[in-house]
C-alpha cells in the first residue's frame, strides 16, 4: 500500500470519531507498468471493530462492473473522493455520475493540483474531476490560487486543509526500533541525511548528490556524513549512479532502490539526523516532509510549492536547483547541534498543530456546510 492509501485510512479512521464512514477502497489499483514504485498492497492498518467505520475493498481497476457496483453501494449523503492519479479517471467518473444521479454531494481532495506528469490528459482529467465537485479540498496555500486559475473554479468552492503530520508510520509499542544504522554499516558518530520516497526527476536527487560532493569536500577529518537514499527509482538509475561514480561517493551513500514497506519507515527516519526534500519543482505539500514532522526530525527543503509551510526557520529553506545553497545549508545545519534541536522542535510543533483530529474536524465542517447551508 502506498502513501495515499495510508493517508486515506488515517483520515477515515479520524472521521469515524465524528460520524459514520464507509471506506471504499481498491482491491487492485492499477497495473505494475503504470506504477514503477510497485503496487502490491499491505493490509489496512485499521482495527476491524473501529466504531462508525465500515471498510469495503471491492474496486478492481480491470473490472468496470466493480466500479458500478461500488458506486451504487456507496451510502451516506456525501461522496468524498481522493484524487491523485489520472489512470483512475474512468473509475472516478463512474462514481461521480452515479453520485449525481443519486443526488449526493461530492467532495474531492485534489492532492496534486498541478499533476506531477504535466500532460494534457492529466490536466484535463484533473479539471473534469475538480469541476464536477461541490467542494474541492487542497493542502497548500498556493493550491487555492492554482485551482481557481487553472480550472476555472469559483474561489468559494475551494478550501485549504493542510496535510497532517504522517504519524501512521510510527509504532509506539517499539521502544527500540530496528537499527537502520547498523544494518547499513553507519557509525553512530556519523551524521545521516535521509532522502526518502519514490525517486522522480522533480524530487532533485541529482541536486542533492552534487551538493553531497561539496559537503564531503568541506568536511574536517573528525566529521563524517552519510546519505541514505530510500525509495524506488521511477526512471533510469544510471544518471544518479554516474554522479556517485564521478565524485567517488560510494562510501558516503547507502542506496535502497526499492519500495520501502511501512514496517521499515520508522527505522530509517529514526536513524537520520536531517531529512532533505531538494525538489526542483512542486506545487503541493510533501508526504515525505509530513513523515519527518511526525518523527520530530529536522527538515531541510527547497522553497517550492507548499514545502515552505512545513518549516518555520528560513535557514531550513533553500533556493531550488542551487547546488551550492543546498550544500551550505546541509553543512550549517548538520554540525550545529543547537540548530538541529531547534529544527526538531519546530517539526514537533507543526506536527501537533496539523494532526488528523484537526483535519477531521475541518473536513466535517465542509460536509456540514454542504448539507445544511443550501
Amino acid at each position: 500500500m502506498k502513501g495515499n492509501a495510508y493517508y486515506c485510512e488515517s483520515l477515515a479512521s479520524a472521521l469515524s470519531d465524528f460520524c459514520k464512514i464507509q471506506f471504499i477502497s481498491f482491491r487492485n489499483l492499477y497495473p505494475e507498468l503504470l506504477y514503477p514504485g510497485g503496487t502490491k498492497e499491505e493490509e489496512l492498518n485499521i482495527h476491524p471493530g473501529t466504531k462508525n467505520l465500515r471498510i469495503l475493498r471491492t474496486v478492481d481497476y480491470y473490472n468496470p462492473i466493480s466500479w458500478v457496483v461500488a458506486s451504487i453501494r456507496a451510502c451516506g449523503s456525501i461522496i468524498h473522493l481522493q484524487w491523485w492519479s489520472v489512470p483512475t479517471l474512468p473509475i472516478y467518473l463512474i462514481f461521480i455520475v452515479v453520485a449525481k444521479l443519486r443526488r449526493k454531494k461530492i467532495v474531492v481532495t485534489v492532492h496534486n493540483v498541478i499533476p506531477h506528469e504535466s500532460t494534457i490528459f492529466a490536466t484535463i482529467g484533473t479539471k473534469i474531476i475538480a469541476r464536477s465537485a461541490d467542494k474541492v479540498l487542497v493542502h497548500a496555500r498556493r493550491n487555492v490560487e492554482d485551482a481557481v486559475s487553472l480550472y476555472g473554479l469559483d474561489a468559494a468552492k475551494v478550501t485549504r486543509i493542510p496535510m497532517p503530520a504522517h504519524d501512521m508510520y510510527k509504532d509506539e509499542s517499539t521502544n527500540h526500533p530496528y537499527d537502520a544504522r547498523e544494518r547499513l554499516s553507519i557509525s553512530h558518530a556519523t551524521k545521516v541525511i535521509l532522502f526518502f520516497g519514490n525517486i522522480r526527476p522533480y524530487k532533485g536527487l541529482h541536486i542533492l548528490l552534487e551538493s553531497l560532493n561539496l559537503v564531503q569536500s568541506s568536511l574536517s577529518k573528525n566529521n563524517s556524513v552519510v546519505l541514505i537514499i530510500a525509495g524506488k527509482c521511477w526512471t533510469d538509475w544510471a544518471a544518479y549512479q554516474a554522479i556517485i561514480d564521478r565524485y567517488e561517493l560510494h562510501e558516503c551513500v547507502r542506496i535502497l532502490n526499492r519500495y520501502i514497506p511501512r514496517i521499515e519507515v520508522q527505522s530509517l527516519f529514526t536513524a537520520s539526523d536531517l531529512v532533505v526534500c531538494p525538489y526542483t519543482e512542486f506545487d503541493a505539500q510533501s508526504g515525505v516532509g509530513n513523515i519527518a514532522l511526525a518523527f520530530s526530525k529536522p527538515l531541510l527543503a527547497t522553497d517550492v510549492g507548499g514545502l515552505n509551510e512545513l518549516v518555520i526557520d528560513d535557514r531550513a529553506l533553500v533556493k531550488a536547483n542551487s547546488i551550492t545553497d543546498l550544500a551550505e545549508s546541509i553543512s550549517r545545519i548538520l554540525f550545529d547541534d543547537v540548530l538541529l534541536n531547534e529544527l526538531a522542535s519546530h517539526s514537533k510543533y507543526l506536527a501537533s498543530e496539523n494532526n488528523w483530529v484537526t483535519m477531521a474536524s475541518k473536513t466535517l465542517e465542509i460536509y456540514e456546510s454542504l448539507l445544511f447551508d443550501d
